[in-house]
């Protein structure tokens, strides 16, 4: 598990083998630019918020990934704030403002957390930070 963060581990996670603390002040996609590469498993798991997992939901989540998703697929997980799932539509591109714009397909769906192969990721180029909003 690598965390990108300007803050200091949980004391339950400092000692653990298998989880990584790289210190950044870094903007959502510079810190993603930055974990991926350091990440050494076939998936990653995008997470750019501050949430709670329910748990078996990363469990599931994966099962769903190998029996659904193919090496070029990405598999959008959603999740509620504040104990609240919100509607589908929610995932829509076209019920959001700020995406009614020009090259941007009003039948996409938003993935700001997502599980896809690092290797796909890495061949897209990853994200376009000069292009990313926050």
């Amino acid at each position: 598990m690598i965390f990108i963060s300007p803050f200091d581990l949980p004391d339950g996670l400092k000692d653990k083998d298998n989880v990584l603390l790289v210190k950044s002040l870094g903007s959502v996609p510079r810190c993603v630019q930055i974990g991926v590469p350091k990440c050494n498993s076939e998936l990653f798991f995008l997470t750019v918020d501050d949430c709670h997992f329910a748990e078996d939901s990363l469990d599931l989540s994966l099962d769903k990934f190998f029996e659904a998703c193919g090496p070029k697929d990405a598999m959008a997980v959603i999740y509620g704030e504040g104990g609240n799932l919100m509607e589908s539509k929610y995932w829509e591109v076209k019920t959001h403002g700020d995406f009614r714009l020009p090259g941007i397909d009003q039948s996409w769906k938003i993935a700001n957390q997502c599980i896809m192969h690092k290797s796909y990721f890495v061949e897209l180029g990853g994200f376009d930070c000069e292009s990313f909003e926050y």
